[in-house]
């Protein structure tokens, strides 16, 4: 948007000649102009010149009056000559074109704000849009403003730029965000990775909400933000899920389903409030509304990521619970694999671009039923769109205890040898890591208590 007479506040001609100039006095400067485009500059002419400035540095030329007077000698500006002429009449002495995009960026963003006001107001006036509708819109907009506003890190590096942070870096702990298993977080070297797609695929029953669970409670615990979007499970028993697991112990077991019919004894009830309350003070949210798009997850995640940083926290991790539950885009409707597809593409870029571990949970076809071993593999993400090539890390959970409790022997001996190997596995999770981008694939055996939603490691819980 271009600032009217009414707004002057919102424009810095005088600025946007000061940076012109200084770029073409010293093309170092372009490596210090950020996120600034050529559409931040209010006046139109300033605004082709820097347009052009910037295809001319794309090209690999030096920006000089000479390469760039072809395209403007001609441009009359005032009665005095070319806007080249003129702009070699300001004088810019200790300029920083650092600070100088810094502020055109910030004006261009006020004049957007307004520009956003205006239409919204001017909304209201479309009776064809139901209230809902026109909030919706708003909403959308304001949260892709938002996400436009927002500073974000360098993203052009040298190459001696991009070796001395390396060099300088001891070691990238500040990208790692720890799922407080330690057996699993050792063999991601660290825990879960700033930036990444996690998917943590399985059949039903295998242990995926729960270990999505146990996770999100325990980095929360570690002072990391927590966005939980379940899209099946109400909050109610998200929650009650989490705090079975919280006061579990090997003395004391509480059972959820117990617990959210109301019918613990006193011993029980005690422990399970205790756990509860442990966790009234998490940086935790849970989103239970169905029927989100990826669009939507983005948005909130935005929202909530802006809301934790107001706090002095920041968002770390954000658990979809399940892909299957995402609304898919009109796009590609009634193409499953393309459907799923534009889901990963969409989670990996959320991941990306807020920085923060997407975990996201998946449950896979019945073909793993039809085999001797059960045990998933990287090819059962194959049929369900560009999963396995987006992932940055795929887990599959997988319970053998599952499939011994429903298996049928053929005489009572075979029944005899089945029940102790049931008694003997009964409580083993199995977290496979058949794909991880930056680390070796393998198994980690954890313990589990499914009846109280509760996940350790095997050598604590025993």
């Amino acid at each position: 948007m271009r600032p009217d007479a009414a707004q002057p506040e919102l424009a810095d001609a005088e600025l946007e000649r000061a940076l012109l100039a200084s770029l073409l006095a010293d093309n170092r400067g372009f490596d210090r102009l950020g996120q600034l485009e050529a559409d931040d500059l209010a006046d139109p002419i300033h605004a082709a010149v820097l347009a052009a400035m910037l295809d001319i540095k794309g090209e690999g030329r030096a920006v000089s009056l000479v390469t760039v007077r072809s395209r403007f000698a001609s441009v009359p500006f005032d009665d005095e000559g070319s806007v080249l002429d003129y702009l070699k009449r300001f004088a810019v002495k200790d300029a920083d074109v650092g600070d100088m995009a810094a502020a055109l960026r910030e004006l261009s963003h006020r004049r957007e704000i307004l520009d956003l006001g205006e239409r919204i107001a001017g909304s209201v006036h479309d009776h064809a849009a139901s209230p809902t509708t026109l909030l919706g819109d708003a909403a959308s907009d304001m949260d892709e403003l938002l996400a436009k506003c927002r500073p974000v890190g360098k993203t052009l590096w040298t190459a001696r730029d991009a070796v001395e942070q390396l060099l300088s870096a001891k070691d990238d702990s500040d990208r790692c965000v720890p799922t407080g298993l330690t057996d699993l977080d050792r063999v991601m070297s660290g825990g879960m990775r700033l930036g990444e797609l996690l998917i943590v695929g399985g059949r039903p029953s295998m242990g995926k909400s729960t270990l999505g669970g146990a996770v999100a409670r325990r980095v929360a615990r570690a002072g990391h933000g927590v966005l939980v979007f379940s899209l099946e499970m109400p909050t109610r028993d998200y929650l009650c899920r989490m705090a079975t697991d919280a006061c579990w112990s090997r003395d004391l077991v509480v059972s959820y389903q117990v617990a959210r019919a109301g019918k613990l004894n006193d011993r029980g009830q005690r422990a399970y409030e205790q756990g509860a309350r442990s966790l009234v003070d998490l940086p935790l949210l849970i989103e239970e509304r169905p029927g989100l798009t990826v669009a939507e997850i983005a948005s909130s995640t935005r929202r909530v990521a802006e809301q934790f940083r107001r706090q002095g926290r920041r968002l770390g991790l954000v658990i979809i619970d399940h892909i299957g539950f995402i609304a898919p885009g009109g796009r590609y409707k009634g193409n499953k694999a393309n459907e799923v597809s534009e889901i990963s593409v969409g989670l990996q870029r959320l991941a990306k671009a807020e920085q923060v571990v997407v975990m996201a949970l998946h449950q896979l076809n019945r073909e793993v039923e039809f085999r001797d071993n059960k045990r998933p593999l990287l090819t059962d993400l194959r049929d369900s769109g560009s999963l396995e090539q987006d992932a940055d890390m795929v887990l599959f959970p997988y319970r053998a205890a599952y499939y011994l409790e429903r298996m049928k022997g053929q005489s009572d001996e075979d029944d005899l040898a089945r029940q102790k190997k049931l008694e003997a596995l009964m409580n083993d999770l199995e977290v496979g890591i058949a794909k991880q981008r930056n680390g070796p694939t393998s198994t980690v055996e954890l313990y589990c208590d499914m009846a109280a939603a509760a996940i350790r490691d095997k050598w604590r819980a025993r």
